[in-house]
């Protein structure tokens, strides 16, 4: 949890709450790590819908690893991401920095009969990248069932 001192908010001003997606999946955290970090498994389902797939061209997933990603849009063309994993903690815990200061945070817990995976995406710039992130990740936790 991230907190603020009130008596000094111009050097510390209050920041946006993160995206938090939650879900349950019926398979062992082991193949949910998996999906994460076996490119030939994440490419097949992650991105903003099952048409818009993050194209991945470096994603090494061991601390320090490089990331670059790039997704295509329609309307604004391509956006690319370049960023580095913080935290490899198989098979329960991914972290990376993403631009600008985000932290995206995966983690696997098992539960009776599978796994929950939870992803916490903090640092959004602005509402609007608030709403759109929000989308991305609900798109995300569904499409995974192809990998599992």
């Amino acid at each position: 949890m991230t907190t603020t001192d009130a008596d000094d908010t111009s050097q510390h001003p209050p920041t946006r709450p993160p995206v938090v997606v939650e879900r349950d999946y019926a398979a062992p955290p082991e193949r949910v790590f998996a999906a994460w970090t076996d490119v030939a498994l994440l490419t097949t389902w992650w991105g903003c819908a099952e048409d818009m797939l993050w194209d991945v061209h470096e994603w090494d997933p061991t601390p320090g690893g490089a990331i670059h990603v790039s997704l295509d849009f329609p309307e604004t063309g391509t956006y690319e991401v370049r960023g580095q994993f913080t935290e490899v903690e198989p098979p329960h815990r991914l972290r990376y920095d993403w631009e600008a200061g985000q932290v995206i945070t995966v983690t696997i817990q098992p539960i009776d009969g599978g796994s929950r995976m939870r992803i916490e995406h903090a640092g959004l710039p602005s509402d609007e990248m608030f709403d759109i992130v929000t989308g991305g990740w609900s798109a995300s936790v569904e499409q995974i069932l192809v990998a599992l």
